[in-house]
């Protein structure tokens, strides 16, 4: 009978052991989805706080990347900008979605819907109480086509030139609030521009409407449709423009005698932005509009090519 000696056993097992070893630490390569190189280049949206924020998509042979973001928001009444960058990546994008921690612990998680359309959220620290705060954000890479999705703006041709003005981080930015009044609430969409000590900038245009008697039925105004031009918004839609060329005097289709025959005012596309909040409601509206503003003893004023995306809430 054959039995081999202890040495050739000894080295026998050696051999099954590293054999069985390198099979143990063998790896198999990442799959990538080709679909997510689809999303290179940088995107570019709003928050639920009506702030901007921005990021790059980078592909690299070893997949795509969120390579750096800027972050506009405001912890209460303190705006702030959060800048991010790491070229190996704050994130990969595995099967169109993506999440990176925040230095202060939040989180920041979204998904491409689209190839030039992501939605997702992020959560800030609260200063004053250590608590997470929860915000939700929509953008996109093809800033060329108009969309709930862009970002706020104003556009029109006004004496012989074309102005427009498009959210950023430090000059132009959306405005929302309400005016209670005797008679009832008045809505106020603004695009404000950056001005000395003003906290809250100085107006550019002003979309108002009314009167109605609870926030709630901010919605029912704002859906989709051609709107009524009433005087000072009693029953329908004021548009008003503050002329930056002269000490930003305010012309309104209110102070126009006559009616507004040549004017018009019309809602594109309306929707709802999750806040998170269950205190309110935000709603983000493209319209279109034309409209001859007046302002008293001074020459009046036609406004044509009217495009505007802005906010409207409920808070009062």
């Amino acid at each position: 009978m054959f039995q081999p000696s202890a040495k050739k056993l000894i080295v026998f097992l050696i051999t099954i052991s590293v054999i069985t070893a390198c099979e143990l630490e063998t790896t198999v390569p990442k799959a990538i989805n080709p679909d997510d190189r689809q999303y290179q280049g940088t995107w570019i949206g709003n928050t639920s706080q009506t702030k901007l924020l921005t990021f790059d998509v980078e592909n690299s042979t070893k997949g795509s990347v969120i390579n750096s973001c800027l972050l506009g928001y405001l912890n209460h009444s303190d705006y702030k900008q959060r800048k991010l960058i790491n070229l190996s990546g704050l994130s990969e994008i595995s099967n169109g979605s993506f999440s990176f921690v925040l230095p202060d612990g939040g989180s920041f998680t979204a998904s491409f819907s689209s190839p030039r359309e992501c939605v997702g959220s992020f959560e800030i620290l609260d200063e004053n109480n250590g608590g997470i705060i929860k915000h939700s954000f929509a953008a996109v890479s093809n800033t060329s086509q108009i969309s709930l999705l862009s970002t706020a703006r104003v556009s029109f041709f006004l004496d012989k030139t074309d102005y427009e003005y498009e959210q950023d981080f430090d000059l132009y930015f959306p405005a929302a609030n309400n005016i209670n009044t005797d008679t009832g609430i008045i809505a106020v969409s603004g695009f404000n521009r950056k001005s000395g000590s003003y906290a809250n900038g100085l107006p550019l245009i002003e979309i108002r409407a009314g009167h109605f008697d609870s926030p709630e039925d901010i919605h029912v105004l704002f859906s989709a449709g051609v709107k009524n031009l009433s005087k000072n918004a009693s029953d329908g839609f004021e548009i008003i423009y503050y002329d930056p060329d002269e000490f930003n005097y305010l012309y309104s289709t209110s102070a126009c005698s006559g009616n507004q025959d040549w004017s018009e005012l019309e809602i594109i596309d309306f929707c709802e932005i999750e806040t998170f909040d269950p205190d309110y409601k935000l709603y983000k509206f493209i319209a279109r509009f034309h409209c001859k503003a007046c302002k008293n003893r001074r020459p009046d004023k036609y406004i044509a090519k009217g495009l505007y995306i802005g906010y409207i809430d409920t808070r009062l």
